[in-house]
């Protein structure tokens, strides 16, 4: 598979890596070579089966859009632009591209997720709850 991975940090690097162990082709472009999207031209991205971003909640948007308007599909792991959620269904429909996105990769988040359900059927309606979220500052 020909992958590229938007954003060199912790994330982005160990997926490449991942990927280099699984016999992936992974390119992966940082902030600096894809100032407002200039890297996701649909020539660009022609080469590539799947776009993986891990950038920033400032210019997932229009990474989206560029994948999407290139009938990529796309991994996103970037949180922060969710209220732009009806916008991009609509793009990815119109497109008929796939698109995957999860708000948090770590093992120790999803399994609190799946704790928390396991707790809310459990207690099934007797019960209202709150869960407080505390996230890293980088």
């Amino acid at each position: 598979m020909n992958l590229l991975l938007l954003g060199r940090g912790k994330t982005g690097s160990l997926v490449a890596e991942v990927a280099a162990e699984r016999r992936h082709h992974a390119r992966v472009i940082g902030a600096k070579d894809n100032i407002e999207s200039v890297a996701l031209t649909p020539e660009n991205l022609a080469p590539f089966d799947t776009v993986i971003d891990f950038t920033a909640p400032h210019c997932v948007l229009s990474h989206i859009e560029a994948c999407a308007n290139a009938g990529k599909n796309m991994v996103v792991g970037t949180t922060g632009w969710y209220k732009e959620m009806d916008h991009v269904r609509t793009l990815v429909e119109r497109h008929k591209t796939g698109f995957i996105y999860a708000a948090n990769f770590s093992i120790g988040v999803n399994l609190f997720f799946d704790i928390a359900r396991t707790a809310a059927a459990a207690l099934n309606h007797d019960y209202s709850g709150q869960i407080f979220e505390r996230h890293h500052a980088t």
